[in-house]
């Protein structure tokens, strides 16, 4: 009997082993990750979307956060600077062709954040906070490398793995005691990992 074979039987009888369990999780893990070269580093990297995805993420999710920060400010003059600022600075990025965008928007917290194509948004509240333009390109000039070192595809591509990760985890102890410690211990672990590279993302983040 081949191993697909037994598989599905386990599989009809809903009682896999965990060699099997193991087996699947690799296999699904193979299916979810992808690989691509960094624009900045060059080397392979684990990412979650393909560059075309970026693009449709910003399309369908940054109006929304937009409208939720209040819309851009009506000053035409100030989103024309910061804008062209942003311009300048996106051209002498890793990836100069992605559809940048910028806009300051009218909440009052301190913030910026930028979608993995490149739709940014600045907050009233942090530019009052600038003093000059070259802290406000030092705080473009982060966003821009979250995009340029595909950030956001790659945290989508870890949360890929560690879904995979703790559904393996929780069929191979589904007939074990050990099964809800299993569990538990399978999401901090992601959680974990999920942290760390969140953490080194940002580090990466300024020193581009």
């Amino acid at each position: 009997m081949s191993r697909f074979d037994a598989l599905a039987r386990s599989l009809e009888r809903n009682r896999i082993t965990r060699r099997q369990a193991l087996w699947l999780l690799g296999a699904g893990t193979a299916a979810l990750s992808g690989c691509a070269a960094s624009p900045v580093t060059g080397k392979t990297i684990l990412v979650g979307m393909s560059e075309a995805q970026e693009k449709l993420a910003d399309a369908q999710v940054a109006p929304h956060q937009f409208s939720q920060d209040l819309g851009a400010i009506q000053d035409e003059t100030v989103n024309r600077y910061v804008a062209e600022l942003g311009k300048r600075m996106g051209g002498l990025t890793h990836r100069p062709l992605m559809p940048y965008s910028y806009r300051v928007l009218n909440a009052n917290y301190v913030n910026a954040y930028t979608f993995p194509g490149g739709a940014m948004g600045i907050t009233r509240g942090i530019l009052a906070e600038l003093d000059d333009e070259a802290q406000l390109a030092a705080l473009l000039g982060h966003e821009l490398g979250h995009v340029n070192a595909r950030h956001a595809a790659q945290r989508q591509g870890q949360s890929l793995i560690a879904q995979a990760a703790l559904a393996g985890l929780n069929v191979a102890a589904q007939d074990s005691n050990w099964g809800g410690v299993m569990a538990i211990g399978g999401q901090i672990g992601a959680s974990a990992l999920l942290a760390s590279y969140s953490r080194e993302h940002e580090r990466e983040a300024d020193a581009l």
